[in-house]
C-alpha cells in the first residue's frame, strides 16, 4: 500500500503545473516501478466530457410550473368565452420545449364536488390542435409551431378551429414576451386545419 501512495504522489509531483514539473523535491519511488506518466492532458478531456454529459440532465429535473392554456367550462353558467389562464402542470422536460408543449395537455380542474362529470376545459387540447417549440438552428431564435391539421370541432362547442389556434397564439405569445433583437425573436408557424 505504501509503495502505491509513493507512486501517486510522484504522478501528482509531477503534473503539478505550479512546481516547475517535479515539485519542490522528487519524491521516492521504489526501484521496481516506473515513474507515473503525467496524465493531466487525459484527465481534462475526461472531466469535460463528464460535465456535458451532465448538463442536459440539469435542464430537465421532474418540477411544477405554470403554463398559459385557452380554457372553456362547456355547459356551465358563465359566459361561454374563452379564458386565457395560468394552470399547473408537473413537467420533466427542458425548457423552451416543455412551456409550448404544455399548451396542448389536458388539464382538468379541481373541483368542490359540484360538478358531477369533471373533464378537460382546455380548448387546444379537446380541439386535437398541437403546439411545439424548440431553439432555431441559431440557438437563439424560438420556433413554435401551431398544428391544427388534425384538429376537429368537439360537439356542441361554439369555437371555430381558427379561434382556438388564435388563442393557442395568444398564450404562446403571452408565455415568450418580447425581448431585444439580440436575445432572440419568437417565430410562430401556424399549419391550418385540412393540411
Amino acid at each position: 500500500m505504501a509503495d502505491i501512495r509513493a507512486v501517486l504522489r510522484y504522478g501528482a509531483a509531477l503534473c503539478n503545473p505550479f512546481a516547475g514539473g517535479g515539485g519542490l523535491h522528487t519524491p521516492h519511488f521504489p526501484a521496481d516501478t516506473a515513474p507515473a506518466p503525467c496524465h493531466l492532458p487525459i484527465m481534462l478531456k475526461l472531466l469535460s466530457a463528464l460535465t456535458l454529459a451532465i448538463l442536459p440532465l440539469h435542464a430537465t429535473q421532474l418540477s411544477l410550473r405554470s403554463v398559459k392554456q385557452p380554457l372553456h367550462l362547456h355547459g356551465g353558467d358563465e359566459d361561454g368565452g374563452i379564458r386565457i389562464t395560468d394552470v399547473p402542470i408537473v413537467s420533466f422536460y427542458s425548457d423552451p420545449e416543455w412551456r409550448f408543449s404544455a399548451i396542448s395537455t389536458p388539464f382538468v380542474p379541481a373541483t368542490d364536488g359540484g360538478w358531477k362529470t369533471p373533464g378537460d376545459v382546455n380548448l387546444v387540447s379537446l380541439y386535437g390542435v398541437k403546439v411545439t417549440g424548440t431553439y432555431a438552428k441559431n440557438n437563439r431564435d424560438i420556433e413554435v409551431v401551431i398544428d391544427a391539421s388534425a384538429a376537429k370541432i368537439p360537439e356542441g362547442y361554439p369555437f371555430t378551429i381558427a379561434q382556438v389556434t388564435d388563442a393557442a397564439a395568444t398564450c404562446v405569445k403571452l408565455m415568450y414576451p418580447a425581448r431585444p433583437e439580440k436575445e432572440g425573436k419568437l417565430l410562430i408557424e401556424t399549419i391550418p386545419a385540412g393540411q
